[in-house]
């Protein structure tokens, strides 16, 4: 389904849908990303996705930090 040189609406469709479930998303993306005959421009999205995810998990730390320090600093 990923594999072909142009990939159909419904394979967006199935793609969009299966990296909207928490969880079965990493282990999708990896499992895209990890095959050999996986779309190019699907692994370019992917790669990007991925990115995107690890500086939201970045950035999510650093204003748990920052409010936390705030807080232990009015006390």
């Amino acid at each position: 389904m990923f594999n072909e040189l142009e990939v159909s609406k419904g394979a967006w469709f199935v793609f969009f849908i299966l990296s909207s479930i928490p969880g079965v998303n990493l282990i999708f993306w990896i499992v895209l990303l990890v095959g050999q005959d996986t779309n190019r421009s699907l692994k370019n999205l992917l790669v990007v996705q991925m990115i995107m995810a690890a500086v939201g998990v970045v950035l999510y730390f650093a204003v748990f930090a920052a409010m936390f320090a705030a807080m232990a600093g009015s006390v």
